[in-house]
Protein backbone atom coordinates (compact mmCIF):
# COMPACT_ATOMS: atom_id res chain seq x y z
CA UNK A 1 0.00 0.00 0.00
CA UNK A 2 2.46 2.35 0.91
CA UNK A 3 4.66 1.58 -2.72
CA UNK A 4 1.16 2.41 -4.60
CA UNK A 5 0.88 6.12 -2.27
CA UNK A 6 4.35 6.68 -2.97
CA UNK A 7 4.16 5.66 -6.93
CA UNK A 8 0.47 7.66 -6.73
CA UNK A 9 2.28 10.68 -5.43
CA UNK A 10 5.76 10.58 -7.23
CA UNK A 11 2.77 10.61 -10.68
CA UNK A 12 1.15 13.47 -9.18
CA UNK A 13 4.40 15.57 -8.66
CA UNK A 14 5.45 14.52 -12.18
CA UNK A 15 2.30 16.17 -14.11
CA UNK A 16 1.90 19.09 -12.16
CA UNK A 17 5.39 20.41 -12.33
CA UNK A 18 5.77 20.98 -15.46
CA UNK A 19 2.59 22.40 -16.31
CA UNK A 20 3.45 25.04 -13.42
CA UNK A 21 7.26 25.42 -15.46
CA UNK A 22 5.48 26.08 -18.72
CA UNK A 23 3.15 28.65 -17.65
CA UNK A 24 5.54 31.48 -15.97
CA UNK A 25 7.21 33.46 -19.15
CA UNK A 26 9.89 36.01 -18.65
CA UNK A 27 8.96 39.87 -17.30
CA UNK A 28 10.38 42.29 -19.65
CA UNK A 29 12.53 44.75 -17.07
CA UNK A 30 14.38 48.22 -18.23
CA UNK A 31 17.31 47.80 -19.60
CA UNK A 32 17.04 44.91 -20.79
CA UNK A 33 17.92 44.24 -24.95
CA UNK A 34 15.15 42.17 -26.77
CA UNK A 35 16.04 40.59 -30.28
CA UNK A 36 13.13 41.17 -32.38
CA UNK A 37 12.10 39.71 -35.41
CA UNK A 38 9.32 40.17 -38.10
CA UNK A 39 8.10 37.65 -40.57
CA UNK A 40 4.85 37.78 -42.96
CA UNK A 41 6.54 41.03 -44.39
CA UNK A 42 8.56 42.01 -47.61
CA UNK A 43 11.82 40.63 -46.83
CA UNK A 44 13.55 44.16 -47.42
CA UNK A 45 11.55 45.99 -44.30
CA UNK A 46 11.84 42.12 -42.26
CA UNK A 47 15.68 42.91 -42.57
CA UNK A 48 15.04 46.55 -41.20
CA UNK A 49 13.03 45.56 -38.19
CA UNK A 50 14.73 42.23 -37.49
CA UNK A 51 17.25 43.75 -34.71
CA UNK A 52 18.00 44.10 -30.95
CA UNK A 53 16.54 46.76 -29.29
CA UNK A 54 16.72 48.13 -25.69
CA UNK A 55 14.45 48.76 -23.19
CA UNK A 56 14.43 52.61 -23.01
CA UNK A 57 14.30 54.53 -19.10
CA UNK A 58 10.92 55.13 -19.96
CA UNK A 59 10.08 51.42 -20.62
CA UNK A 60 9.28 51.55 -23.79
CA UNK A 61 10.63 50.23 -26.76
CA UNK A 62 10.84 51.44 -30.55
CA UNK A 63 10.54 50.05 -33.69
CA UNK A 64 10.89 51.15 -37.16
CA UNK A 65 8.09 52.90 -39.34
CA UNK A 66 6.33 53.60 -36.14
CA UNK A 67 7.14 57.23 -35.77
CA UNK A 68 6.73 58.19 -32.62
CA UNK A 69 4.82 54.95 -31.14
CA UNK A 70 6.34 54.11 -27.97
CA UNK A 71 5.54 50.47 -26.94
CA UNK A 72 5.55 49.76 -23.15
CA UNK A 73 7.48 46.42 -22.53
CA UNK A 74 8.32 46.52 -19.15
CA UNK A 75 6.20 44.59 -16.89
CA UNK A 76 5.25 42.22 -19.88
CA UNK A 77 5.78 38.94 -21.15
CA UNK A 78 7.96 38.34 -24.18
CA UNK A 79 3.96 37.04 -25.52
CA UNK A 80 2.27 40.05 -24.45
CA UNK A 81 5.31 42.43 -26.17
CA UNK A 82 4.97 40.52 -29.48
CA UNK A 83 1.22 40.92 -29.71
CA UNK A 84 1.03 44.47 -28.85
CA UNK A 85 3.81 44.98 -31.31
CA UNK A 86 1.69 43.06 -34.66
CA UNK A 87 -1.29 45.40 -33.62
CA UNK A 88 1.32 48.76 -33.14
CA UNK A 89 1.87 47.90 -36.77
CA UNK A 90 -1.58 46.61 -37.66
CA UNK A 91 -2.96 49.74 -36.29
CA UNK A 92 -0.86 51.59 -38.27
CA UNK A 93 -1.82 49.91 -41.14
CA UNK A 94 1.98 49.44 -42.01
CA UNK A 95 1.17 46.00 -42.16
CA UNK A 96 -1.87 43.84 -42.72
CA UNK A 97 -0.73 40.51 -40.85
CA UNK A 98 3.03 40.98 -39.26
CA UNK A 99 4.06 38.31 -37.03
CA UNK A 100 6.77 38.85 -34.79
Amino acid sequence: MKTFLLLLLSLAVAFVTPVSAQTSETVIRMGDKLVIKIASVPAEDSASINNEYPVANDGTVRLPYLGNIAIKAVGRTPSELSLQIETAYKNAKIYSNPTI
